[in-house]
């Protein structure tokens, strides 16, 4: 299964694009999907492409190596709780990096509420298609990796996405500075009218060149004031890598 998303600039919390003068490797027919971005479902695919840019503003995060990581925050009336998604990049060969996923989310229990993690595993190829292609899905328990689908992969996705209805209207962009860690990234916040079923909203995507996990952030704002959805930014930096679970053949 292929999937195909619209251009967005990817707040692929997973993809950005990792320029790599290494060739792709030759694959044999894997199940593959286009990575999501942030706003990926709220745009549902209207979003128009950002304005080209001649150069980076700042130096930035611009390719990422094993041991890089990133942390998303998701919150807002989407979900009866939080959500946090962590990117780690665990291996790198060529134009395909290898990332674990670990989604933590809160859930309601007799006992209360409880933090629930997974962790998938995914190999990401940044140069077919020219946005980054998902295979090779594994579920991580442990020190033990045991196969799993893209399928998996795409519902643990879904799970920090709100679908929006349509995309009304541009309200305009304005450059801001958004920090990323020890790094203060230039950056582009554009505004937007859209539809969710039939209420209007207010979405703000904030996207910068300069950093190659993706958008760096997104928000949905009802009518009425509440946030329905908001997707930040909340650590990124660099860590060791350590043990790596193996594929359970």
């Amino acid at each position: 299964m292929t999937r195909t998303l619209a251009p967005l600039a990817v707040l692929a919390f997973v993809a950005g694009c990792a320029g790599s003068t290494t060739s792709a490797p030759t694959l044999t027919a894997p199940t593959m999907t286009a990575l999501p971005a942030i706003a990926h479902a709220a745009l549902a695919g209207s979003r128009p492409p950002p304005a080209a840019k001649t150069e980076v503003k700042t130096p930035g995060i611009t390719e990422r190596q094993p041991g890089d990581f990133v942390v998303f925050r998701f919150s807002g009336t989407f979900h009866k709780g939080p959500i946090t998604l962590t990117e780690r990049v665990i291996a790198r060969e060529g134009s395909v990096l290898v990332v674990d996923f670990t989604l933590a989310e809160t859930v309601a229990t007799a006992k209360g509420p409880i933090t629930r993690e997974q962790t998938l595993r995914a190999k990401i190829d940044t140069k077919i298609g020219g946005r980054g292609q998902v295979f090779g899905v594994s579920k991580i328990e442990g020190a033990a990796a045991t196969p799993a689908t893209v399928a998996d992969w795409e519902a643990m996705m879904a799970k920090t996405v709100v679908s929006a209805d349509a995309n009304e209207e541009t309200f305009g962009t304005e450059e801001v500075t958004v920090k990323v860690g020890a790094k203060d990234l230039a950056a582009d916040r554009t505004v937007y009218k859209v539809l969710i079923g039939d209420k209007s909203a207010t979405m703000t995507i904030t996207q910068s060149d300069a950093f190659a996990w993706g958008d760096l952030g997104g928000e949905i704002v009802t009518e009425d004031g509440s946030v329905l959805y908001r997707a930040e930014i909340v650590d990124a930096g660099s860590t060791p890598i350590g043990h790596v679970a193996a594929d359970d053949d």
